[in-house]
């Protein structure tokens, strides 16, 4: 199996708002309310949506309607790319399966061979929720 990681400066390219293509399944078909329960879990084909323009699975119809009445409350932080690269400025596709709910918002993180960027961001991570936000926020005003 191959990975494709993008990663790109900010201020370099046009760069997607969204660590997912348009009209693709999203975030690796993770249902995104699953995590605030603690759960890492696939979502179904039977229970999806459309929102900002990219297909959410969940794992039960209850969880698409939670996701429905808030999606501000549960779609990922910095549009789903790694919360570590974005306090670096830089995009890159995380490892869904890694993940924190900081500040009730939920982040992703890169892990692969001898980087985890989880732990990375649990070294500091209000410095690197502030540097992420300002980062996103000045990329996408």
């Amino acid at each position: 199996m191959f990975v494709f990681l993008v990663f790109a400066s900010l201020g370099s390219v046009a760069q997607s708002r969204l660590a997912a293509e348009r009209n693709a399944v999203a975030f690796g078909g993770y249902d995104v309310t699953a995590f605030f329960d603690g759960k890492v879990v696939e979502g179904k084909p039977a229970h999806s949506l459309v929102y900002e323009d990219v297909k959410l699975l969940f794992v039960s119809e209850a969880n698409k309607e939670a996701f429905s009445a808030n999606p501000k409350e549960y779609f990922p932080g910095y549009g789903g790319w790694c919360a570590i690269a974005m306090a670096d400025g830089a995009f890159v596709i995380p490892d869904y399966r890694y993940y924190k709910i900081q500040d009730g918002k939920l982040l992703f993180f890169r892990v692969k061979a001898f980087f985890n960027g989880l732990t990375q961001w649990n070294k500091d991570p209000d410095s690197n929720l502030i540097k992420a936000n300002g980062n996103y926020s000045k990329y996408f005003k």
